[in-house]
């Protein structure tokens, strides 16, 4: 099933960013286009769909301290946020890794389709779907245990308990996006 085509990644940040939110429907991947806006409680929509003419939005909801939940009841296997430039797919946890996914490969110049997955055990569901993708793991028992069985290329911060947000935030959009590269991107 065609939804309607990926829109162009462009320069916009978190609040109003347009992206594609992609659900697998059956075997058919479904898009969605979105505009997610920062909540009061600092939610992330993704969407899933139960069928072709159905769509369910979703919320992940975000402490001020950084614990991220699901709203009770949702369903996000398969979900994603996906961040469209006309590359290789790129599977992380988070958001914010993503937006520094995006800001380290724009400055190394490097098309990409990221796909946020929004937690260990969706990137290994979408990974599974994605044959020639690569994962930008967090470095924590997890996200290294599900980069590791998915068989797929992988890169992970050396640093214990960093993602590629905080890695990129310490040592720069270049040679982070460089340290992406080596994937073969």
């Amino acid at each position: 099933v065609a939804g309607p085509p990926a829109i162009e990644d462009d320069d916009r940040r978190h609040s109003g960013q347009a992206c594609v939110l992609q659900a697998v429907v059956g075997h058919h991947q479904v898009h969605f286009r979105v505009s997610l806006q920062q909540g009061p409680g600092g939610g992330v929509p993704i969407a899933t769909g139960e069928n072709l003419h159905t769509l369910h939005e979703f919320t992940q909801m975000i402490s001020a301290g950084g614990q991220k939940r699901f709203l009770s009841g949702q369903r996000t296997k398969g979900a994603a946020a996906v961040f469209d430039n006309k590359g290789r797919t790129i599977l992380c946890e988070g958001y914010a890794t993503a937006l520094s996914i995006r800001r380290a490969l724009r400055a190394v110049k490097t098309r990409y389709t990221i796909h946020v997955c929004f937690s260990a055990n969706n990137v290994k569901v979408i990974a599974e779907k994605n044959p020639n993708c690569v994962i930008v793991a967090d470095h924590d028992p997890i996200g290294i245990k599900v980069a590791k069985e998915s068989g797929r290329p992988f890169w992970v911060s050396p640093n214990s308990g960093e993602d590629f947000n905080d890695y990129e935030l310490r040592i720069g959009s270049i040679p982070a996006g460089k340290s992406l590269i080596a994937l073969g991107l």
